[in-house]
C-alpha cells in the first residue's frame, strides 16, 4: 500500500497536480480500508458485542426471577452500546495514530508536502476521515443494536415495554459514545504531533486512560481514607474517569452498572465542560504542532 501510495505521490509532483481536501480524505479513507489491522480489529468488536449478547443476565440476581420487560430491554439495548464505547475508542485512537502518526513514521510526509499540501490541510484531511469512520462505525452499532433487540428480546412484551423515556435515554447514551469518540481521536492525533511517530502516539494514546483511571482510584482512595475534600475532587478533572462517568452524570441512571472505579463529585454541567476543555487543548495543540513544528523526519 505504502509503495503504490509513493508511486502515486511521485507521479502527482512530477506533472504538477496539486491534491484537493476532498483527495487528500479519499487518500486517507482508502489507507484504512486496505489496513488489515481495520478489519481485524472491527471482527473482535463484532465477536465481543454478540458474546455479551448471548451471556448477557434475563434474571435478577439478587431474586433469581426474570427481568421485569423493561429492565430487559435496557439490557439487550445497551450491550452493543457498552462495547462500542470501549472497542470503538480504541479503534479509532489506533487508525489515528496510524493516519497521522505512520505518515512520519515512514517518511511519506515528505513526499505528500513536496505536492504543495500545506500541512495544516494533511492534518484537518486526516481527522476529517477519522470522523468519517467514526460516524459509520456508530451507525454500523446502531444497525447491531435494533437487529439484536428484535432476536433476543425473546418476547414481543419486551419490545412493547419501550417508553418516551428509554428512547430518550438511549440518545442521550448514544451521544455520551459519540463524545467519548471524539475525544479519543482528538487525544491520539495530539499524541501523534507531539510524538510524530506511530510506535508513540500509539502508546501514549492507550495508555492515556488506563493511566488516568488509575491515578483516579489511587487519589479517591487517599481521599477517602485522609477525608481530604481538595483530594477527592481531583479526580474529576481526568480525563478517563470523566469520560466513563459521563453517562451516570447527564443523568442516566436506568442502565445497567457501568462499572466505573471512580465516583465524581462534579455535576453534568461541569463534566461536559472539562470535556470540552480537554477537547480544546488537544486540537490546539495538534494544530500548532503541526504548523509551526519543523518535519525532521
Amino acid at each position: 500500500m505504502d509503495t503504490i501510495a509513493l508511486r502515486s505521490s511521485l507521479s502527482a509532483l512530477t506533472t504538477g497536480v496539486r491534491p484537493s481536501f476532498p483527495g487528500l480524505v479519499r487518500s486517507s479513507l482508502r489507507k484504512i480500508w486496505y489496513l488489515r489491522m481495520t478489519w481485524v480489529m472491527l471482527a473482535i468488536c463484532l465477536a465481543i458485542t454478540l458474546l455479551m449478547l448471548v451471556i448477557q443476565p434475563t434474571t435478577s440476581t439478587v431474586t433469581g426471577k426474570p427481568l421485569p420487560a423493561l429492565s430487559r430491554l435496557y439490557t439487550i439495548a445497551s450491550g452493543p452500546w457498552i462495547i462500542t464505547r470501549g472497542c470503538g475508542g480504541i479503534f479509532l485512537m489506533v487508525i489515528t495514530a496510524y493516519l497521522i502518526g505512520g505518515e512520519y513514521q515512514r517518511g511519506t510526509i515528505r513526499i505528500i508536502l513536496a505536492r504543495g499540501v500545506g500541512r495544516v490541510q494533511l492534518f484537518l484531511s486526516q481527522l476529517t476521515a477519522v470522523l468519517i469512520i467514526m460516524l459509520l462505525l456508530l451507525l454500523g452499532w446502531a444497525i447491531i443494536n435494533i437487529l439484536s433487540s428484535f432476536l433476543f428480546a425473546q418476547s414481543a412484551d419486551v419490545l412493547k415495554a419501550a417508553t418516551t423515556e428509554f428512547w430518550r435515554e438511549m440518545g442521550l447514551y448514544m451521544l455520551t459514545i459519540l463524545i467519548n469518540m471524539i475525544i479519543s481521536i482528538l487525544m491520539a492525533a495530539a499524541m501523534a504531533a507531539v510524538g510524530r511517530s506511530l510506535t508513540f502516539s500509539m502508546t501514549a494514546a492507550l495508555s492515556w486512560f488506563a493511566a488516568d483511571n488509575v491515578i483516579g482510584f489511587a487519589l479517591q482512595n487517599i481521599a477517602t481514607t485522609t477525608h481530604n475534600d481538595v483530594l477527592s475532587r481531583l479526580p474529576g478533572y481526568l480525563l478517563g474517569p470523566i469520560l466513563n462517568d459521563l453517562p451516570t452524570q447527564v443523568g442516566l441512571n436506568q442502565l445497567p452498572e457501568q462499572g466505573n472505579l471512580v465516583q465524581l463529585m462534579m455535576s453534568g454541567t461541569q463534566t461536559l465542560l472539562v470535556i470540552l476543555a480537554y477537547g480544546i487543548i488537544f486540537l490546539v495543540v495538534s494544530l500548532l504542532l503541526t504548523w509551526k513544528k519543523d518535519i525532521k523526519e
